[in-house]
């Protein structure tokens, strides 16, 4: 499955002929995601990136920039019974700061709003401020806090809960 965003950049599921790209953009980039991102320690090989995408069976997708993967973005967790998805999402640092991310997010939740989610939740971490602007620029609210919800760096951070409606902000899908 493909989801078009704009000419240059488009989103498509993560397959395992992704895995060797993916886990090269992870290990080149270490430092900096690991500040964001709890999981990138226990990425060490490509083998290691072949069983998150078995494990993950078709919620992630890659996020594709001018044909080079840029990141993720994908579904945490699905209520099917509330038609209400977790997103989660992570973008190269060389691709920050160009509207990448908040374009593919847009494009992602519209996509699942179509397909009949009424409600996309996403956790922020209180101490990653780029995403908590991204997350409210695309309209998410914030509805509630998780107390240490987060380990990054072996540090506990709260968690922002941010949701997005798909009544109260795409009424006509």
């Amino acid at each position: 499955m493909m989801i078009p965003v704009s000419e240059n950049l488009h989103i498509e599921l993560l397959t395992k002929t992704n895995a060797e790209e993916v886990f090269a953009l992870i290990d080149a980039h270490r430092k900096e995601l690991r500040k964001w991102l709890p999981w990138v320690d226990s990425s060490k090989s490509v083998q290691d990136t072949l069983v998150f995408i078995q494990a993950t069976n078709g919620k992630q997708w890659v996020i594709h920039y001018k044909n080079k993967i840029a990141g993720l973005i994908g579904l945490n967790k699905i209520y099917d019974n509330y038609k209400k998805i977790v997103i989660g999402y992570w973008l190269s640092p060389d691709f920050w700061g160009h509207g990448i991310m908040k374009q593919s997010c847009l494009a992602f939740c519209n996509n699942f709003f179509e397909q009949g989610s009424k409600e996309i939740i996403a956790y922020v971490s209180t101490v990653n401020p780029r995403s908590t602007k991204l997350i409210k620029s695309l309209g998410f609210v914030e509805t509630g806090v998780i107390p240490d919800g987060e380990i990054l760096l072996g540090n506990k951070y709260d968690q922002i809960i941010f949701t997005l409606s798909k009544v109260s902000h795409y009424p006509d899908l």
